[in-house]
């Protein structure tokens, strides 16, 4: 292109040329048609170039005198003078022409010779030809000028698109420090439930078992007195046998009335013990069901709230990247109505932590949808169950759907946690962006260089015959 410009320019330049010099050659001709037809006034000190300077000498001497300006039909040349080779004078009308009546006949203007005519026309055209290359010299001066300029304006216009693209991905890579922060606190805040919760649950079963204890204690020490009782009652029967002085039957009944006593009271101590370990057993039984309520209560209530919290910051997370990127936010309100509904079931199953109904609800979006929040969303829930491979699958495809999307700049967003995944699909990712980008900014130049303006064509040259 910068060759085919500079042969215009000069082909313009000689152009140029030629009609100055074609200008300077027929000046007398063009004045001559213009007086004719009354454009301009004739000058006095003009004479007629084809009168010969060797009049007759047969001419009268009244005639020599009164020499016409102007050659018109009324005057015809002399017989014996030589034809002129001058060019053609058009008819002038049958008009009387002025005539002037000069001092001498020495005073009259002679004509110029071939050499005065050629020197006057190098002149011409070197004043031409340094008119021309003075021309040449503004416009190339012009042309390097506005090509800087534009060589500038898009200079500027990359910096700014690059300055545009490193604060959009900065601003995302805060917004998921910021999401990756708010998830690593959620997580530490439900660890931290957890572990309140089986506190709790420890705190519940040391009670319990200091309750078991106590009434282990309770009982062992009733056993214990009624077995004390017993002996008691024992050795004062045996002491009352052995203190009356009575008949064997009569001994025998007593005896036998003392250990039917002794039965009873027996019976009832056994039955009063058992009352109370079943009575114990109960309480124990009922202590253990209400610590284990507790229990179930606070970890069901501390679940709750890390689930409120994890489901508020991904709705946080969400609203952040939706603000983030306007880009994304025309692109989801272009989104089929049934889409968008799916999707946003896909998403609230995730927030309330069925993944398994989230996975299947989003693979059915990614076979039925190119959006490519989609694939990294279903990444992210892969990388939350550390499902590395599959995660850096739908990275990978997050990146090449961005990639082919309106803001393919945007697919470097995958290249961090791609990296670490797998560095064989990260390096073929990148290598796909630089394609991308080098295909863009050729067609960038393609652009630019069909908005700029085209060169006019200049004309043929005229041929400058002179001899006509």
């Amino acid at each position: 292109m910068p060759v085919i410009r500079w042969i215009m320019n000069h082909l313009v330049i000689v152009f140029v040329t030629v009609l100055v010099v074609a200008g300077l050659v027929y000046q007398d001709e063009i004045k001559r048609e213009l007086v004719q037809l009354d454009v301009m006034e004739e000058s006095s000190d003009e004479v007629a170039s084809a009168a010969p300077a060797q009049a007759a000498p047969e001419a009268d001497e009244a005639v020599a005198t009164q020499m016409p300006t102007h050659l018109t039909a009324s005057a015809p040349p002399a017989e014996d003078a030589p034809e002129p080779a001058a060019a053609p004078v058009a008819a002038a009308p049958a008009v009387a022409a002025p005539v002037v009546a000069p001092a001498s006949p020495a005073l009259a203007a002679q004509p110029m010779s071939p050499q005065e005519i050629a020197a006057k026309n190098k002149a011409a055209f070197e004043e031409a030809q340094a008119k021309a290359q003075q021309m040449q010299a503004e416009a190339e001066a012009k042309r390097k000028a506005a090509y800087e300029k534009a060589q500038a304006d898009a200079a500027k216009a990359q910096q700014a698109a690059r300055d545009a693209q490193a604060a959009a991905e900065a601003s995302m890579k805060k917004d998921q420090a910021d999401a990756l922060a708010r998830q690593q606190e959620a997580e530490a805040n439900m660890k931290k439930a957890q572990a309140d919760a089986l506190a709790r649950q420890e705190q519940a079963q040391a009670q319990q078992k200091d309750v078991y204890e106590k009434a282990q204690a309770e009982a062992a020490e009733r056993a214990k007195q009624a077995q004390d009782q017993a002996q008691k009652i024992q050795a004062q029967m045996n002491a009352a046998q052995a203190a009356a002085p009575k008949t064997p039957a009569e001994a025998q009944a007593q005896a036998a009335q003392a250990r039917e006593k002794s039965m009873a009271e027996y019976q009832a101590r056994q039955k009063a013990q058992a009352a109370a370990q079943a009575e114990w057993i109960k309480a124990r039984e009922q202590a253990r069901q209400q610590a284990q309520a507790q229990a179930q209560e606070r970890a069901k209530a501390a679940y709750e709230r890390v689930q409120a919290q994890r489901a508020e910051m991904m709705k946080q997370r969400a609203l952040a990247q939706s603000q983030g990127n306007a880009a994304n936010v025309n692109a989801q309100a272009n989104i089929d109505p049934a889409l968008m509904e799916q999707w946003t079931a896909a998403r609230t199953a995730y927030w309330q932590r069925d993944l398994t109904k989230a996975e299947e609800l989003y693979k059915a979006l990614v076979d039925s949808s190119e959006e490519a929040d989609i694939a990294g969303e279903l990444g992210n829930l892969y990388f939350m169950q550390r499902r590395y491979k599959d995660a850096a699958d739908m990275y990978y495809e997050t990146g090449l759907r961005l990639l082919n999307g309106d803001a393919p700049w945007t697919a470097t967003s995958v290249m961090g946690v791609l990296s670490r995944l797998d560095p064989e699909k990260a390096n073929t990712l990148r290598t796909k962006i630089h394609e991308a980008r080098a295909a863009a900014m050729a067609k960038a130049a393609a652009d630019r260089q069909a908005t700029a303006p085209a060169p006019t064509t200049a004309p043929a040259p005229v041929e400058n015959n002179a001899a006509n």
